[in-house]
């Protein structure tokens, strides 16, 4: 009888001590999702410890991702779950996302959570992100396309094609009933002076009623005379008192020669030096001994006899330790 009792007793006893966060699973497969949807699950879970368990923070990993649990605290035995909704508006084809569950469990203070499925388009955009590079600063046109097509739809349409840049035109073109192309182009000439890198936005309406409007990006790089390689000079992890010296090439791109008139750098333990190398310069940067401990940024100016390019800037980053 005294051993009967000593087994129930045992039995009945906790199985761990302190909180315990026991989910019913950790991953969860929407399958196929169409484009534009609002998806939602649940992760159930347990308290299987003997002391009250909180729910300290729930972090999805991006923010079409929302998730909150019903209350903080619970119970030992007690369980609850937590609500995830994926919006699936910004995405295309395969997505995998997290979100990380922290908690005061001592064992275990962070799980992590997977969400994953496939979403499929009515109206598929190829590239939603165009990228314009050396485009010369000119009255020639650079032109680039983007196709947008169906698998779903019967017919497609397209209308208000709009450009939010006055330099960046888009033309919509009609290839069949399921598929478009628009033409995006720029010039050179009309692009403002100082803009070297920037960017336009491209917006259609399309009749498909969960991709209403649908928008890509258009990345512009104005082509330069002068070619810098690299774009930036590290001097990461020096030793203190030691010398380090490193090259950038400048090469001319659209002129034949270029002259460097003056150059000038705003930390004082960084020393340049141009060279000719056969058509091309090099620019010698050199980190001195008399750099201090600690990080640095700053710039190398170089002035230059080019219209088009009066200045180069090369920024400059680095530690000493």
């Amino acid at each position: 009888m005294l051993k009967k009792c000593l087994v129930l007793f045992l039995c009945t006893l906790p199985l761990v001590a302190g909180p315990k966060l026991v989910f019913e699973k950790t991953d969860h497969d929407f399958g196929d999702i169409d484009k534009g949807d609002k998806v939602e699950t649940e992760f159930k879970f347990t308290n299987t410890g003997d002391e009250v368990l909180q729910i300290q923070d729930v972090k999805p990993s991006c923010g079409c991702t929302s998730a909150k649990p019903e209350k903080a605290s619970y119970e030992p035995g007690e369980s609850g779950v937590i609500p995830v909704s994926f919006n699936s508006s910004r995405f295309n084809g395969n997505i995998t996302k997290t979100i990380t569950v922290t908690s005061n469990d001592a064992e275990n203070p962070k799980t992590v959570l997977h969400i994953k499925g496939v979403i499929s388009s009515d109206v598929n955009v190829t590239p939603t992100f165009l990228n314009m590079v050396n485009v010369p600063r000119n009255n020639d046109v650079v032109k680039k396309e983007i196709h947008v097509e169906t698998t779903k739809m019967d017919k497609l349409e397209i209308s208000e094609v709009t450009s939010n840049q006055d330099f960046v035109k888009a033309e919509p073109i009609k290839v069949s009933d399921k598929k478009w192309v628009i033409n995006v182009s720029t010039v050179g000439k009309q692009i403002p002076t100082g803009r070297n890198a920037t960017q336009a936005q491209i917006t259609f309406k399309t009749n498909s009623p969960k991709q209403p409007e649908i928008k890509a990006r258009v990345q512009i790089r104005v082509a330069q005379p002068i070619q810098v390689t690299p774009r930036s000079v590290y001097f990461f992890s020096s030793k203190k008192g030691e010398a380090r010296e490193t090259t950038v090439n400048l090469r001319p791109n659209l002129v034949k020669d270029f002259k460097v008139l003056e150059m000038k750098s705003d930390l004082a333990f960084i020393q340049a030096e141009v060279e000719d190398a056969g058509g091309n310069k090099r620019l010698k940067v050199k980190l001195t001994d008399a750099a201090k401990e600690g990080k640095f940024n700053g710039v190398i100016t170089l002035k230059t006899d080019l219209e088009d390019q009066p200045q180069i800037h090369i920024p400059v980053r680095g530690s000493v330790i």
